[in-house]
């Protein structure tokens, strides 16, 4: 019955979201718990996940009644830890003032 209750009451919360694009300024393409992407329009909400709004490298959720800004291809884990916070929710430097990137090899070197 609790998590009938739970679920009336807006579902439950994403244990992890990420942002992996953008549609123009209308939508943002989300993906969660390890889900399919999808396209939520601004002002929309899935799984426990609303869209309040989109930018050309960012967008706004909010999660767990709160905003949180993400960048493209971040993740926001919700229950962090207090010893673990999720840092990757906090947004990153404006893409102008990046000079470099560092991706790391698979075994195969992908």
């Amino acid at each position: 019955m609790a998590l009938s209750l739970a679920l009336a009451a807006g579902g439950a919360a994403a244990a992890e979201v990420t942002l992996t694009g953008m549609i123009g300024n209308k939508a943002a393409v989300l993906s969660i718990d390890g889900g399919a992407p999808k396209a939520v329009k601004v002002g929309e909400s899935w799984n426990g996940v609303t869209v309040v709004s989109v930018q050309k490298d960012r967008a706004t959720l909010r999660i767990d009644q709160k905003e949180r800004i993400l960048m493209q291809g971040q993740h926001y884990h919700s229950g962090a830890t207090p010893s673990a916070p999720a840092a990757a929710a906090s947004p990153a430097p404006p893409a102008d003032n990046r000079t470099s990137a560092t991706l790391a090899a698979d075994s195969r070197g992908h």
